[in-house]
């Protein structure tokens, strides 16, 4: 009886800790107070689409998002929140970081080339 119900409550305590993945149509676009290069969040001419989605959940939740676009910040993401971003085409390098309070410091980077009538998708 007592491996039960130590069983129920780790199963418990580790859905409370999981994260689901969220779409552009299930999460919430990140507010425009957080938003730090509006050129970067407007479509344009000659630009391919880059979004960025943060999956919701307990893991994380307290903890923002930073991205840049080749050095620069362009938004502040929070759990459950999604933004689309967009770039000229060519070579860019992708940036997170997190870590500001009691967040651990994580920083990720990747580099991609933008292309005509692409999108690309990241999940932070």
């Amino acid at each position: 009886m007592k491996k039960l119900i130590l069983s129920i409550l780790v199963g418990i305590l580790l859905t409370g800790c999981s994260t689901t993945p969220i779409t552009e149509n299930t999460g919430k676009q990140v507010p425009k107070e957080r938003v730090y290069d509006l050129t970067l969040t407007t479509p344009a001419k000659n630009t391919a689409k880059v979004v960025i989605l943060r999956d919701s959940g307990f893991t994380g939740s307290g903890c923002s998002h930073d991205i840049f676009v080749d050095k620069t910040k362009a938004v502040s993401l929070k759990q459950g929140e999604y933004a689309n971003l967009y770039v000229s085409y060519g070579e860019h390098v992708l940036r997170l970081k997190s870590g500001a309070g009691l967040c651990p410091n994580i920083e990720d980077t990747d580099s991609f080339t933008a292309k005509e009538n692409q999108t690309l998708k990241y999940r932070s």
